[in-house]
């Protein structure tokens, strides 16, 4: 009877100490390498969550009409931020421009972002940032939204992006100008 008592006060004893160890703050990291802390009380809390690409649109100007075409077009400025995983190779937002009456804007070659096309930059490394152009075939006044639809994983060259993770979720978009909205589809 003694050795049963020992046996029982020993599996209570053991029972308490890995019951606390289990439920005590542990970190998971997911599939898109965010990091969460879980709590004690079933909570939890994102510890990094500030990945991401950053495009800006700073400015915009009426550009003098092209060779080809006698009508003038909007060249619009784009300030490329990376605050990703690691460096940035390549990078290319694809985008559509909406007139004042709604209706989509032919952007002709020109519908993406692309911050290494005319750039002498080779790279951008986490916190910094380069700059892009884009022409919208129509004059800046009549322009009222540019929408990002797209930034395909083919383009997306980051060091140290997690596998299987969409680029477009970690995209940011901020419009600096007054009137000219820049959103994500």
């Amino acid at each position: 009877m003694r050795t049963f008592r020992v046996i029982i006060i020993f599996c209570l004893v053991l029972c308490f100490f890995t019951s606390s160890a289990l439920f005590a703050d542990e970190t998971v990291q997911l599939k898109d390498n965010r990091i969460l802390k879980l709590n004690d009380d079933g909570t939890f809390a994102f510890l990094i969550s500030e990945k991401g690409i950053t495009v800006v649109l700073k400015n915009y100007e009426n550009d003098k009409p092209g060779f080809r075409s006698k009508k003038p077009t909007c060249k619009c400025f784009f300030e490329v931020t990376n605050n990703s995983f690691g460096t940035m190779y390549n990078f290319d937002l694809k985008i559509k421009a909406y007139d004042d009456r709604g209706r989509e804007i032919d952007s002709g070659s020109f519908g993406s972002i692309d911050p290494f096309s005319f750039s002498r930059s080779k790279s951008i490394s986490v916190g910094g940032s380069s700059k892009a152009t884009t022409t919208i075939k129509e004059e800046c006044r009549f322009v009222k939204k540019i929408v990002a639809t797209q930034a395909s994983n083919k383009y997306c060259n980051i060091r140290n992006l997690p596998e299987g993770v969409n680029c477009f979720d970690f995209v940011q978009v901020v419009s600096e100008v007054d009137g000219l909205e820049f959103i994500k589809e």
